[in-house]
């Protein structure tokens, strides 16, 4: 038994090394898959930090470009505002001008008609009551108050006056 003691007790320490042995192996397996898993989970880390980075500034660089772009659109925009509002203005300008000029004309033809007109009236009145009164010439008194384009009388019992028509009222423009 003491023999056997000593065997038994030399089988349980070999047994006992091995057990230790292999806890060991198993204790630097898991240590270096630890490590590994670490390892790996830095890389992983690493690269979604790059990747992130990247993206933003991908992003930022987008952004810039249609900012950029915006930019553009809006001073194209401006300028093509401007241009429509510079023509608007020479238009209306030019129309109030015109319409002044064809204003005034007009209203130098409409003056000259009425000037007509109320020397055709008084002076036939004036005519009836000087022929039958003084037996005076029409044509004379008539003769006398225009200045501008006068009808010869055809006839001396004419009562017609000649009638003040302006240049201007005969040239279009």
């Amino acid at each position: 038994m003491i023999a056997n003691r000593e065997q038994i007790l030399a089988d349980a320490k070999a047994k006992a090394d091995e057990i230790i042995s292999q806890a060991q192996i198993q204790t630097n397996e898991l240590v270096s898959e630890h490590q590994i898993m670490q390892q790996a989970y830095a890389q992983a880390n690493e690269v979604i930090l790059i990747a992130q980075k990247t993206a933003q500034e991908k992003i930022d660089r987008a952004t810039e470009d249609a900012n950029n772009i915006r930019m553009g659109a809006i001073a194209y925009t401006d300028e093509l505002l401007a241009n429509i509002q510079t023509i608007l203005a020479n238009s209306i300008e030019t129309t109030r001008s015109r319409n002044e000029t064809f204003l005034a004309t007009m209203q130098t033809y409409l003056d000259t008609v009425d000037a007509n007109r109320a020397s055709l009236l008084p002076e036939s009145l004036d005519e009836e009551s000087s022929n039958t009164s003084t037996g005076g010439d029409v044509n004379q008194s008539s003769t006398n108050s225009q200045s501008s384009i006068q009808a010869a009388p055809t006839k001396e019992d004419d009562d017609i006056p000649a009638l003040d028509i302006p240049d201007q009222f005969f040239n279009k423009e």
